[in-house]
């Protein structure tokens, strides 16, 4: 029953096991032998049609700023033009020159099955200029155990999975190499996720900090400095 001063909001889905199972077609690190990764590499990934409203371009801008500070890492492009759009990919292979990060950016071009890139990313990227009704690419990346940074806008906000909490105990090793949370169940991973964000915001002369809770989530805040510290 659905009240009209209360619409109820059902959010479209995906079939979880299924796109597990596609993204287990390829071995992840087959994919980052394939791209060029190198050890100690992050690899940012930005799945999607190449279109100016998409945000790419500001993807390869703080790419980058990642460079100049240091930051070892290469920024995937999963996807291509359509429709009109057909020669914005050349306009981000112009910029990326210009910012001389041509050989960080990686464009794959249409692929049939992006699962498989995407459990090989670090952590995925969206950047929509305008709103998004809904960013299916979200919910896919949370599916696949993946960190998200997304803009806040449209319905990203709706779907942004919070996480499972970090138990009180393991909070103090968060940052730590290797550490794992002790919830962290099947989700596969590394324990070297927040150790690169840490270093990556330090790089910028920033702090990043958590507060959070078991079973209802974790807040990350990241406070950098409107200027260069050391200018």
């Amino acid at each position: 029953k659905f009240s009209a001063c209360e619409p109820t909001v059902i959010h479209n889905g995906i079939d979880h096991e299924k796109w597990q199972f596609e993204s287990r077609q390829q071995k992840p690190e087959a994919i980052r032998a394939r791209l060029g990764i190198k050890p100690g590499e992050l690899l940012i990934g930005v799945f999607g049609q190449l279109s100016a409203w998409k945000g790419q371009e500001h993807a390869i801008r703080a790419l980058a700023h990642l460079k100049r500070r240091g930051f070892m890492c290469k920024l995937l492009l999963a996807g291509d033009a359509i429709f009109a759009e057909q020669g914005y990919p050349e306009h981000l292979k112009k910029l990326a020159g210009s910012l001389n990060v041509s050989e960080e950016v990686i464009f794959t071009g249409w692929l049939e099955n992006t699962a498989p890139y995407m459990a090989a990313a670090d952590i995925i990227v969206h950047t929509p200029v305008k709103p998004e009704p809904f960013g299916r690419v979200l919910i896919e990346a949370m599916a696949l155990g993946k960190p998200v940074v997304a803009i806040k806008n449209g319905g990203i906000p709706e779907i942004i999975d919070h996480g499972r909490g970090i138990p009180a105990e393991d909070e103090p090793q968060i940052f730590e190499a290797f550490h794992r949370a002790r919830n962290v169940g099947q989700i596969p991973g590394t324990g070297l996720g927040l150790v690169i964000v840490k270093r990556g915001v330090e790089l910028h002369g920033g702090k990043i900090s958590v507060t959070s809770v078991e079973g209802q989530g974790a807040t990350f805040v990241v406070r950098l400095p409107l200027f260069d510290p050391s200018a």
